[in-house]
């Protein structure tokens, strides 16, 4: 590691164990026939793995200080190209000239949520994601119905991606080391007959709002007792209860009555 001093307000925490990144890379299944972009290359550990794949790779990187190990493989690798920006204001859909990319990176903890559901409306352009998380995050991703970590999270991810919690990283493997276990994340699109995401959002955000009130509590102005029954759904339910598919089922039930939460 050289001397470089990280910046707390990044959140860097630069990933240099050898067998983490050929565990990321590989996760990305990549070759030259592919388009990938890496979210915070920083000093370009997991790049050079990415690189040695010879697929077309551009970087996102907000550190200006990181330029010049940026030119330098720009210079070294015709296929490499980056950019200079937080991520979180990045147009990805006009990033992606091909028709899918895989997007990579070792992401700074305080973006990791806002930068996913941002990468919700992009779905249609991305092949897969493997991101370094974490592990609290990821679980709250992956977390099955009932269980403490299913929330809103999970709900919106496994909406519109399959995920995958897979290699479990300590916090040595990192320089400086995070007070926190990481992991890697996998999250590759679905087909669906996709509901309106805007609408899906606000009314999952309503519904895990107030975790410990039954859904009959949650939507007593919307919702009646026969209604209830007629939808084939236990009220005393709370809504770390509800599968997705039966969140879908009230969220259509309402969408078909006018009501908007």
């Amino acid at each position: 590691m050289s001397s470089f001093k990280t910046n707390k307000r990044f959140g860097q925490h630069f990933l240099v164990d050898q067998q983490v990144l050929f565990g990321i890379c590989n996760y990305a299944q990549l070759d030259v026939s592919k388009f990938c972009i890496e979210i915070g290359p920083g000093q370009g550990a997991l790049t050079k793995y990415l690189l040695e794949t010879e697929a077309k790779l551009h970087a996102i990187e907000i550190d200006k200080r990181l330029t010049p190990t940026l030119d330098k493989f720009a210079s070294q690798y015709r296929q490499f190209s980056y950019t200079l920006a937080d991520v979180l204001s990045i147009d990805f859909s006009s990033l992606i000239k091909v028709p899918k990319a895989t997007v990579v990176g070792n992401l700074p903890y305080e973006i990791s949520t806002p930068l996913l559901f941002k990468l919700i409306e992009d779905r249609d352009k991305i092949t897969q994601m493997v991101f370094l998380l974490q592990k609290e995050v990821v679980d709250r991703i992956v977390a099955p119905v009932g269980t403490k970590a299913y929330g809103r999270l999970s709900v919106m991810m496994q909406y519109y991606f399959e995920v995958s919690g897979l290699m479990v990283v300590p916090p040595e493997a990192f320089s400086p080391p995070p007070k926190v276990v990481s992991q890697v994340v996998r999250l590759r699109p679905v087909e669906r007959v996709w509901v309106d995401h805007d609408e899906l959002s606000l009314f999952v955000k309503f519904l895990f709002a107030q975790q410990r009130k039954m859904l009959r509590q949650r939507f007593k102005p919307y919702l009646f007792l026969e209604e209830w029954n007629a939808l084939k759904i236990d009220p005393t339910q709370r809504p770390s209860d509800l599968s997705l598919d039966t969140i879908l089922t009230i969220f259509n039930y309402l969408q078909e009555k006018g009501v908007s939460i």
